[in-house]
């Protein structure tokens, strides 16, 4: 970017496929976790000792489910990925 300034950027494309839940006892379904994608950005600037990046992670705020339903307790609850997140780090070598 200039005289001792560099820049840099980045992308993560995470991809989880439909899949099934634990085992359950006899006469219960197991659980159906539909497929998402995720997509993270990242980008910033190094001068000498300094670091400045920013971020976006899950841009498109997907909804992706991690666990839950009748996987655990209650069984109407899910867990899921983190929802759109922006921030910015500043940070400087010693």
């Amino acid at each position: 970017l200039g005289h001792d300034v560099t820049g840099f950027a980045g992308a993560v494309l995470t991809y989880m496929g439909k899949r099934l839940g634990n085992f359950q006892t006899v006469g219960i379904d197991r659980q159906n976790f539909p497929a998402y994608a995720k997509i993270d950005l990242r980008a910033g600037v190094r001068y000498q000792p300094w670091l400045v990046n920013l971020y976006v992670n899950n841009i498109a705020d997907r909804r992706g489910s991690l666990g839950g339903g009748v996987d655990g307790y209650p069984t109407n609850a899910f867990i899921y990925i983190q929802p759109r997140t922006a921030g910015i780090s500043v940070a400087r070598k010693f």
